[in-house]
């Protein structure tokens, strides 16, 4: 069950008429008697979409700042540095996740100014895209590698040029570009029909399977990926009658 979302906005200047007439002053402190609607605001998270679709923005991230960690804020407090550390690692992995944004008693809303949505043209590969899809090869090795360095490899795993035809050669396989207006291959899929004749449990049929998809971390979160998937799909279910 998704909880509702609210986000604290700090209004002093809104607020400032009320708060002045609740300040009282000591010799040695300054003391605040407020109510905390005189400082904060509630939004739901639907009138945060609705301010941020008026700007020319694209959201990356919705983060719960802090998650359930208020609601356990004393065992939180009395973990050592190890125990910590891994509490935080988990956090940052559940961070995004919406019951945790439900939770959470603040939240983080991170976004890139500026992005249009371009222009992108999906094309089966040539022999050229062998060299030009490396950068996003590269991505996925130091994802792998940041990841699990204690299973994968530092360096990225490159085709040769004779491999890379001899894929392109093979009609059960085929290699998506995405490629911007301007000739730069930003994404790729690779992807081949596995076929099963007279299996034991199967009828005869042609299964499309995609191995890997990539866009470059510089162009996501704009639909590249989406549209690669999808043109990659339907393209090659209606060559193939696939499954």
């Amino acid at each position: 069950m998704v909880m509702q979302v609210f986000c604290h906005t700090v209004s002093f200047v809104a607020k400032s008429t009320t708060l002045l007439k609740n300040v009282c002053s000591t010799q040695k402190h300054l003391i605040l008697f407020f109510k905390p609607w005189d400082i904060f605001e509630l939004h739901r998270k639907e009138d945060i979409d609705k301010l941020r679709s008026e700007f020319n923005v694209t959201q990356l991230h919705f983060v719960a700042s802090d998650g359930y960690t208020n609601h356990m804020r004393e065992t939180v407090d009395q973990m050592d540095d190890r125990m910590y550390e891994l509490y935080l690692k988990y956090h940052l992995a559940i961070c995004e996740r919406q019951d945790m944004i439900g939770y959470s008693h603040h939240t983080l809303d991170i976004f890139r100014k500026g992005i249009e949505r371009m222009n992108i043209n999906i094309r089966t590969a040539v022999i050229d895209d062998c060299e030009r899809i490396r950068p996003l090869q590269k991505e996925i090795a130091d994802l792998h590698h940041n990841g699990r360095p204690d299973l994968f490899k530092t360096e990225a795993r490159y085709f040769t040029k004779e491999a890379f035809a001899e894929r392109l050669s093979d009609s059960k396989h085929t290699i998506y570009i995405a490629e911007t207006d301007n000739g730069e291959v930003v994404g790729y899929a690779f992807a081949w029909i596995v076929s099963y004749r007279n299996h034991s449990t199967y009828i005869d049929f042609d299964c499309f399977y995609i191995d890997d998809i990539c866009v470059l971390k510089s162009h996501q979160r704009n639909g590249i990926g989406k549209k690669t998937f999808s043109s990659a799909a339907s393209k090659k279910l209606k060559r193939r009658n696939a499954k």
